[in-house]
């Protein structure tokens, strides 16, 4: 049996065992959700379309709408968005509704390092 290349980058040919490319995983992480803990000042000013930058203050990631926090990201692939971010990923949470005090939209790449 033949011995994998550490230092190859895995492209979903071949026998694998190499290391997985930087990008992989961060240019289509995408995913529907409500933001947590809403910021009801701040959720006044939004509407359906608005694009709000998701960023990484300390351990929790947010949604910034004109430099305040509108809300927390939560999300399954959370630990993964994190690590996109920190190499240099640009996300955005895109706005669908708000409802009294709930905000929903999705999340998504718009930029890569």
């Amino acid at each position: 049996m033949p011995k994998a290349n550490p230092g190859a980058i895995a492209t979903g040919k071949g026998q694998g065992g190499g290391r997985i490319a930087p990008e992989a995983g961060c240019g289509d992480l995408a995913e529907a959700l409500v933001l947590m803990s809403p910021d009801p000042a701040v959720l006044k000013r939004l509407n359906p379309g608005d694009d709000l930058k998701v960023e990484r203050r300390g351990k929790p990631v947010v949604a910034v709408f004109e430099g305040e926090v509108a809300g927390a990201i939560v999300l399954a692939e959370l630990t993964r968005l994190i690590n996109c971010i920190d190499r240099g990923f640009k996300f955005v949470f895109t706005v669908s509704a708000v409802n009294g005090g709930r905000c929903d939209g999705a999340i998504h790449c718009v930029g890569t390092p």
